[in-house]
């Protein structure tokens, strides 16, 4: 028996459009499929291609990290033997300069002890010649004393 043939059963399962006929189910599958297509296409595609591309930029972010903390550490270790070779140079000039201003007063101290030594001998010299002529001088003196002590005593 066919709900149609039926008036009081028609009212209950009469659904309009979605009645149960063959129709309807491959009508909601197309319109399912048509609906899932239009979403693959217009949704699912776009948004998964946006994020493979995010995660191949996310990788090519990381490949350039990797790269450049490798630099970074390439250029730390050439700045630091840079660094070691200016600090030797600086202490090899440093080293220099202190033997050559050590030589230099050196050579002073040598060229003022010479000429201290050069005036002590001009004043020892002129220092004996003085106490030789005030010997002498003293000498005569003493001998015209002593003339002048034994004429008066004489007398």
């Amino acid at each position: 028996m066919n709900y149609l043939d039926s008036p009081h059963l028609i009212r209950v399962f009469d659904f309009g459009a979605l009645h149960l006929e063959l129709n309807t189910p491959v009508f909601l599958f197309v319109l399912i499929m048509v609906v899932m297509f239009l979403l693959n296409a217009l949704l699912f595609r776009p948004v998964m291609r946006s994020v493979e591309n995010r995660t191949k930029h996310l990788d090519q972010t990381k490949t350039g990290i990797a790269e450049n903390q490798k630099t970074i550490q390439r250029l730390q270790e050439e700045f630091q033997a840079k660094l070691s070779k200016v600090k030797a140079d600086i202490a090899q000039i440093r080293m220099e300069a202190r033997r050559k201003t050590q030589m230099e007063t050196e050579g002073i101290l040598k060229e003022a002890k010479k000429t201290a030594e050069d005036e002590l001998r001009k004043a020892l010299d002129t220092m004996n010649q003085e106490v030789g002529s005030v010997r002498k001088e003293l000498l005569d003196r003493s001998g015209a004393l002593a003339k002048q002590v034994a004429t008066q005593v004489l007398k």
